[in-house]
């Protein structure tokens, strides 16, 4: 049981982390809402989770980002979540 009591406990302090804008967190949290895995199966969250990291500079999330929309989304979904040059740069 103890086991399951660390899982909750991780899985809240990374739902906390990624809310804060840490991109590690955002990287993996979208990874598992992505996949389901420790949390309820989530595409589209799992996305923004995914996009939010990588426009902070994580190319992990980029990959994953790329790698996600280049095999289950259509092209329109793929322009409205894909990363341009121009996404992370102030006037």
């Amino acid at each position: 049981m103890k086991t399951k009591s660390k899982d909750r406990d991780y899985m809240k302090n990374l739902k906390a982390a990624a809310l804060q804008g840490d991109s590690r967190s955002q990287n993996e949290l979208g990874v598992r809402y992505l996949a389901g895995a420790g949390v309820k199966k989530n595409g589209r969250r799992g996305v923004e989770l995914l996009r939010s990291s990588a426009l902070q500079g994580n190319v992990f999330a980029a990959g994953n980002l790329a790698l996600f929309l280049s095999k289950h989304c259509c092209s329109d979904c793929q322009k409205k979540y894909s990363i341009t040059q121009s996404d992370g740069q102030k006037n």
